[in-house]
């Protein structure tokens, strides 16, 4: 390698920013404060979204520019810079509904009037870390320090909007001066810097109570050389952000304290709970008020639904008797409903339908307006699960029903596959869900079908084979399929006994088509779950695929086709389980070709999940299969789950993602929804303008527990409608959209290919830049990259996507673990697609003594893991970031790589795996050995708090440098050139062609 190795530079801990090589010469900054938390958004409120007005101008000041110390960077890569406090948003709270059926209705009719409609997440305020290194004093009084008062202009009576300091005029207040940045290579005018939009406190405002310094989860990274107008006053008598703001400021991963109010925020007057971020999130937390505004702001506009998000998942539940669930004919009641004629009539806030109170519901209303009973409604505050009438069930409740349908033929016994599985199966025989009810059945296959008598009062598990799969017969179907509490011994026997009964298997060919239509056969009757353990590709029956996979075509063009399946028979059988209530986890297990992209589908459209392990063995992957089992089958689940989502009128949902059946435009089937299942949907104008103030969503899943309750758990969330592009363009989160943004990107790569999704999501950085340069923007931007804050972090993600194993072109990437990448992004929720996205990077070289030990309450620290330990700091995804002494941890969400370069100490070898040297060992094969001091513990201490925040078991990779494996390591480094065509770039090459692209026409 040629590349010369350099260590983060220190001092800068308090969080990090993308690096930057286009950043050159002297540079000066500031650290940046916002103003105070904003009172939350009441939807319910008729509100007023004239023009906005101008307060009086702030005084500005800065400190003297100061030479940056930095690493230099080859190939005419610059410096990085460090971190700046992200601004203090105050967020309003979110609170959520209920639903039900009128008297009368089937279970599809009733649940055909779901709707949708809650806020998004209170946001935690951002810490100030105080000046960088080798910054300059600040200048000028603090701002937002005075006295606030209730004398301030009223609205459209200050200056016109936009018309704050010009450019380059001076830093705004509490900010150093700007960034001159030196023109990246071989591109345009250099990008500078701007002010930032204010966040100054709104007028006719009074100053929250017990407010004091936020608490800090350190700096995200802010890609330098991108302009931000000068500051945006909010409308006159309006509080600022009145929409919800995104819990964590974008590339913020600083994880402690998630979704809950910052220290200081002002609480709701009325007592509604916000939606909680885990559950719901708008990918912009307001809406254009005419189809044409929400057209040229190039903004995708959709929500991201974790429905039965854990692990603290407990909602209050509501009975409401026999006088039956409240509710309208397109929603549930919720916080969000208008209360009328003193509490005896409420309007939806949906379908704006007046509905009459139910005697036994009635109550008055108080001075404000709110039902004095609030504090006992929970319906009324925030999100809520419903006991659902029996009009909600066309059958009664079904127990939880196991059948494993798994592979015996010689690569299964071979790897070690069947031995850890059945004996996982056999530890969690205690914790499946739904004891006593709980059923148990289990069919295993080669080129034959093979069942299992488990009747109770068997001294031993009876094995059937019927070898015909063409006219496969079930063999004694009652004895198959048992109450696992009855059959415990015999079960136990069985599982014991089955990794010996195979031990000699010489048969390479699989019939899984067979198969799983014989375990279709045993779950008709009542639904329930299939566990398919594949390791090879099936050879045999209904269903046989053959290799098709050619190394000529992967990267090219023709590369598509790899993607979809060949023919349809696992996604027709998919779709006839959903209608059976029958959902498929699908785990696969293959060193050679398995054809993944047609497997799939057996999950997708069955409300499944698909776990992938190339090349497994059972010494190296074995902990990770049973981690994923065991999760796969204690998780919190929903059985016979139908979701569906509903807006306000002259809103619609035009788009759906996740594991499940589409049974209509807003009906979503899913016979299994677990607590790592989400769902996203894409909105769009119905009606040219919208007369309302704002717009709601409800979320709303009907599902019966594993105790045998059938209920429905609701989200509702609420946003205001703006007439501004700029409070538009300042209301987004960037991880909902790019979560979003990426799985529509999945859908282009399907149909037209990976150059297309690639393109895809190029254009959306472009087009959004070029929408804020021409509404949003200032007209003295110049040449200048104009970006507003929220979106600062667009042209990184997009970036980042491009490369990443889902969408990245190239032939070193199998079509097998493409498919494999792109299903889990499909199913993938905000908070673990966050670092899929852009993956984390520590530095174990310099790691503070606090690191890896449980942090101090409100100390502000990168946290992870239930006892909150201490990361260490976050650097750039750059090869120039590492040194050729240090150990460098990368966090993907998926899995972990521990690169180690080659003249590491060896205390940290020593450490970690009980060895001074590693010369000449497979580092492949490196095991961490037991801590046995301070150093190895903490470390052991961070690896694992790491995958407690995970629902997947992360393995943990070892790569030196220099080593075979190095190459994958250096595909997530998204910051450097890529070595595929249409990847040739590095990120300040990529800012110049989305400022090139934002400059022109479409």
């Amino acid at each position: 390698m040629n590349h010369q190795f350099h260590s983060q530079p220190p001092g800068n801990q308090g969080g990090f920013r993308p690096f930057n090589p286009a950043q050159q010469g002297q540079a000066s900054f500031g650290p940046r404060s916002g103003g105070p938390p904003g009172q939350p958004f009441n939807p319910a409120q008729q509100r007023s979204f004239g023009p906005p007005s101008q307060g009086q101008p702030q005084p500005q000041g800065g400190a003297p520019a100061q030479q940056m110390q930095g690493t230099p960077s080859s190939g005419g890569q610059g410096f990085a810079m460090p971190a700046r406090g992200p601004p203090s948003f105050a967020a309003p709270g979110q609170p959520q509904g209920s639903f039900g059926a009128p008297p009368g209705t089937g279970l599809n009719q009733a649940f055909g009037r779901m709707t949708v409609g809650q806020p998004a997440p209170p946001v935690n305020a951002a810490s100030h870390h105080g000046p960088p290194m080798n910054q300059g004093p600040l200048m000028g009084p603090p701002m937002n320090q005075g006295q606030l008062t209730n004398q301030g202009p009223s609205m459209n009576q200050g200056p016109p909007m936009n018309q704050g300091p010009p450019m380059n005029q001076g830093p705004p207040m509490n900010q150093g001066p700007p960034m001159n940045q030196g023109p990246p290579m071989n591109q345009g005018p250099p990008m500078n810097q701007g002010p930032p939009m204010n966040h100054g406190p709104p007028m006719n405002q009074s100053p929250p109570m017990h407010q004091g310094p936020p608490m800090g989860r350190g700096s995200p990274p802010t890609p330098m050389g991108m302009h931000q107008g000068p500051p945006m006053e909010q409308p006159a008598g309006r509080v600022p952000s009145s929409y919800p703001q995104p819990a964590l400021p974008s590339g913020d991963f600083h994880q402690s304290g998630f979704g809950q109010p910052a220290p200081g925020m002002m609480q709701p007057t009325a007592p509604i709970t916000p939606c909680d971020p885990r559950f719901m999130r708008m990918s912009v937390n307001a809406v254009a008020h005419s189809q044409e505004h929400a057209t040229k702001s190039a903004l995708p506009f959709g929500l991201v639904l974790h429905p039965l998000a854990g692990p603290e998942n407990e909602l209050p539940v509501v009975n409401f008797g026999a006088s039956g669930v409240v509710r309208s004919c397109r929603s549930y009641i919720n916080p969000y409903v208008v209360w009328t004629d003193n509490g005896r009539r409420w309007r939806c806030n949906l379908c704006g339908i007046a509905n009459d109170v139910p005697s036994s519901y009635f109550c008055h209303l108080g001075p404000d307006g709110v039902r004095q009973d609030i504090a006992e409604r929970p319906e009324l505050r925030g999100s809520v699960e419903i006991v659902a009438p029996s009009e909600y069930t066309v059958r009664p409740p079904i127990p939880p029903a196991f059948v494993f349908v798994i592979d015996v033929s010689a690569q299964a016994v071979a790897s070690g596959m069947l031995d850890v599985a059945a004996n996982t199966i056999r530890e969690q025989l205690d914790n499946l869900p739904g004891d006593p009810r709980t059923r148990f059945g289990l069919i295993t296959y080669d080129s034959s079908v093979h069942f299992y008598n488990l009747k109770a009062g068997l001294k031993a598990p009876q094995m059937m084979v019927v070898p015909d799969v063409e006219e496969l017969f079930i063999p004694i179907p009652d004895e198959l399929l048992v109450n696992l509490s009855d059959s415990r011994d015999v079960v136990d026997s069985l599982l014991e006994m089955l990794p010996r009964m195979h031990q000699g298997a010489r048969n390479p060919d699989t019939c899984l088509g067979p198969a799983i239509r014989a375990a279709f056969r045993l779950l008709t009757a009542m639904g329930g779950k299939m566990l398919v353990f594949q390791s090879s590709l099936p050879t045999t029956g209904q269903g046989a695929l053959k290799h098709r996979e050619d190394p000529r075509m992967l990267g090219s063009d023709k590369e598509q086709s790899l993607l979809n399946p060949v023919d349809t028979f696992y996604r027709k059988n998919a779709i006839e389980f959903c209608r059976q209530q029958i959902s498929v986890d699908t785990f696969l297990f293959s060193s050679t070709y398995t054809d993944a992209a047609s497997l799939a589908p057996l999950s997708k459209f069955s409300g499944g999940q698909l776990y992938y392990y190339p090349g497994f063995t059972a010494a190296a992957d074995g902990a990770k299969l049973a981690h994923d089992l065991t999760h796969c089958l204690t998780r919190e689940t929903g059985w016979e789950g139908i979701l569906k989502i509903r807006c306000t009128k002259g809103m619609r949902l035009a788009n759906h993602y996740g594991n499940a059946f589409l049974r209509g435009p807003d009906l979503l089937a899913a016979p299994s929804i677990h607590a790592d299942a989400a769902f996203a949907a894409e909105l769009e104008h119905s009606d040219t303008l919208l007369t309302v103030s704002t717009i709601s969503i409800q979320a709303a899943v009907l599902y019966t527990t594993s105790s045998g309750e059938r209920r429905i758990r609701v989200h509702t969330t609420a946003v205001p409608v703006v007439k501004s592009y700029a409070d538009l363009f300042r209301a987004v989160d960037i991880d909902v959209m790019c979560n979003l943004v990426a799985k529509n990107a999945l859908e282009v790569a399907l149909k037209t290919g990976l150059h297309s999704a690639r393109s895809k999501l190029e254009a959306v950085a472009a087009n959004i830049a070029r929408a804020y340069r021409t509404y949003g923007g200032t007209l003295s931007g110049g040449y200048q990259l104009q970006l507003p804050e929220s979106l600062q972090l667009l042209p990184l993600y997009m970036m980042s996507l491009m490369k990443n194993p889902a969408f990245r072109g190239g032939n070193d990437i199998g079509s097998d673990e493409r498919s494999a990448w792109q299903y889990a992004l499909n199913n993938m929720p905000v908070g673990l697609s966050r670092t899929f996205i852009y993956p984390r990077l520590f530095s174990l070289l310099e790691m503070p003594v606090e690191a890896g030990l449980p942090a101090p309450e409100g100390c502000g620290a990168l946290t992870a893991g239930v006892d909150k330990i201490q990361l260490p700091p976050v650097v750039n995804l750059s090869v120039e970031r590492l040194n050729t002494e240090g150990a460098f941890l990368l966090d993907d969400t998926v899995s972990l790589h521990l690169w180690l370069g080659r003249s590491v100490s060896s205390r940290l070898l020593q450490s970690l795996f009980g060895t001074e040297s590693i010369d000449g060992v497979d580092v492949r094969e490196l095991q961490l050995a037991e801590p046995t001091d301070d150093l190895g513990t903490r470390v052991h201490n961070i690896l694992e708090a790491l995958r407690q925040d995970r629902p997947g078991f992360l393995k943990l990779h070892v790569l030196r440098e220099g080593s075979p494996g190095e190459g994958r390591f250096f595909w997530k480094l998204v910051e450097d050139r890529a070595s595929f065509n249409g990847g040739t770039y590095s990120y300040a090459e990529f800012l110049g062609q989305i400022n090139r692209a934002s400059q022109g026409g479409k």
